[in-house]
């Protein structure tokens, strides 16, 4: 931020002039925007600072002056007041320049929790994460070292009581049992002029209906 159309002083001022200056500078401070950001608040301190000291040195050589060809002393005692009034314009400032620096620094430890606390959480999760995998690969070798032994833990399917080899393919009505392979089922059949009767619990057979394991 720049004070224009101020210019630094490099002669001595009049008292006018050092009055006029100071007020343009005065109105300069109670009409700006606030500030929001530090760099801000730092760049209008240095110009306001550098404007009033340069008003200030300007005010003293002219007072010099005065004294060395022996001035009005009303004059320069009005003088040192607005001096006075320019050095207490610049303490605002100064204020406002520390509760900026004040604020900056608040937001700046509550940013710093923030991603402390983003990366405990985010250590959190990743442990957590690595614990699932671990969990699933150790899962995948068990199911992987059960399959063999499911395989041979299996119960074959029971087999035929009349041939004792072939697996058991026909339900028999009304015991419902599995009871005879078809084959022998065919066989006893056309042996068994009388009637088949289930060869589980002797019942009558009257019908019979072949299955699929």
């Amino acid at each position: 931020m720049s004070v224009t159309p101020f210019v630094p002083h490099k002669t001595p001022m009049s008292a006018t002039r050092a009055l006029d200056d100071a007020e343009r500078l005065i109105n300069f401070l109670v009409n700006s925007e606030p500030l929001d950001t530090i760099e801000a608040a730092q760049n209008k301190a240095r110009a306001v600072a550098t404007r009033a000291k340069s008003i200030l040195a300007a005010t003293r050589a002219y007072l010099r002056n005065l004294e060395e060809n022996g001035g009005n002393g009303a004059i320069m005692q009005s003088l040192r007041r607005d001096i006075r009034v320019l050095q207490d314009t610049i303490e605002p400032l100064k204020t406002e320049l520390r509760d900026a620096r004040t604020n900056y620094r608040v937001v700046a430890d509550l940013v710093n929790e923030l991603e402390k606390a983003l990366a405990r959480e985010n250590a959190v999760l990743l442990t957590k994460r690595e614990a699932a995998l671990a969990s699933v690969r150790r899962y995948r070798r068990l199911a992987r070292g059960k399959r063999p032994s499911i395989r041979k833990t299996a119960r074959p399917p029971p087999t035929c009581p009349v041939c004792l080899n072939a697996p058991r393919s026909v339900v028999l009505f009304p015991c419902r049992h599995a009871a005879l392979y078809e084959g022998c089922l065919s066989a006893m059949t056309e042996n068994t002029p009388a009637g088949l009767k289930c060869p589980l619990c002797r019942v009558a057979v009257f019908k019979t209906e072949k299955v699929f394991f």
